[in-house]
């Protein structure tokens, strides 16, 4: 008996124009599903950056609770001591620098510089001072943290310039709509660090021209809510940062914690695209975030 087999039609290969469309229908894809993936992952690193917001919120309050409902002070002095009274270490060298400023006042209550760390910065030294430096944990968490505080409506530069007082909890009218801490950004020898203080949007106009306000000079640094008119939106407001999808995560002063669009933190001003800073000015107050009164 003899069996015969019929051989199939051989394997037709793609033709050029057809490798094209199915090429040019992976790049349509990758072009549509490449962002919606990046916006996800700052997402998810907006959402880390609110618990991070959220503990720096429950350690403030937790200060603001033993030491009689005042506010910790943006520093507890400007002026250095003599460096004979200043802090040794195990070796009994001076321990620079001698100021603390409110992230280390408030360390006794969260016990890790994790938490001033946004994770979309990057990463935890901010490239200015290395590990080894001395002056490393001073400018990497305390003084250069990711995380600002409204330190010139809640803490007050006394008439000497030399000391700093937080404001009572009682002097602010609504706390759950004042801000306490926000993102922060500033651009320190060409790296993109946090800052320790974040202006509000009336504070330029207050501190740069008056003579007797005392403010610390880097304040006047690139601090102005300006928004020039060849950009497409502000980089950056009075160092706050609204780098999270057009936004920041706030801590407001009732401790409560959330994510805000910067439009809400310019509400109630006539901060627009190419109004100088210096004539940035309130226009309702009942929308204004940032002022004790």
């Amino acid at each position: 008996m003899f069996f015969s087999v019929k051989r199939g039609n051989a394997a037709r290969a793609f033709t050029l124009i057809e490798l094209l469309v199915v090429i040019a229908i992976i790049a349509i894809l990758a072009a549509i599903l490449f962002p919606v993936f990046a916006q996800a992952r700052e997402k998810a690193r907006q959402i880390s950056c609110l618990s991070n917001i959220k503990q720096i919120g429950t350690a403030w309050q937790m200060y603001i609770q033993d030491y009689d409902e005042t506010m910790p002070p943006i520093c507890n002095s400007f002026a250095l001591p003599d460096p004979s009274a200043a802090p040794r270490d195990a070796n009994g060298n001076p321990i620079p620098p001698y100021q603390q400023w409110t992230a280390q006042l408030l360390f006794p209550y969260f016990k890790s510089w994790a938490i001033f760390a946004c994770p979309s910065i990057g990463h935890d030294n901010r490239g200015v001072f290395t590990p080894g430096n001395g002056s490393a944990w001073f400018r990497n968490q305390m003084r250069f943290p990711n995380y600002g505080y409204n330190y010139l409506n809640l803490s007050k530069i006394n008439g000497d310039c030399q000391t700093t007082s937080g404001v009572s909890l009682a002097a602010i009218s609504r706390p759950a709509d004042t801000v306490a801490f926000a993102d922060s950004t500033i651009e320190i020898a060409g790296v993109n660090a946090g800052s320790a203080w974040i202006n509000d949007p009336n504070g330029w106009p207050r501190i740069a021209p008056a003579p007797d306000e005392c403010v610390y000079a880097w304040a006047g640094t690139n601090g102005g809510w300006n928004w020039p008119a060849d950009r497409a939106r502000p980089d950056a407001l009075g160092f706050l940062s609204p780098r999270h999808n057009d936004g920041a995560n706030v801590v407001w002063v009732d401790g409560h914690a959330k994510f805000t669009k910067w439009q809400a933190l310019a509400a109630g001003t006539n901060f627009a695209q190419g109004v100088l800073r210096d004539n940035v000015v309130i226009t309702n107050k009942d929308l204004y975030v940032w002022d004790r009164e």
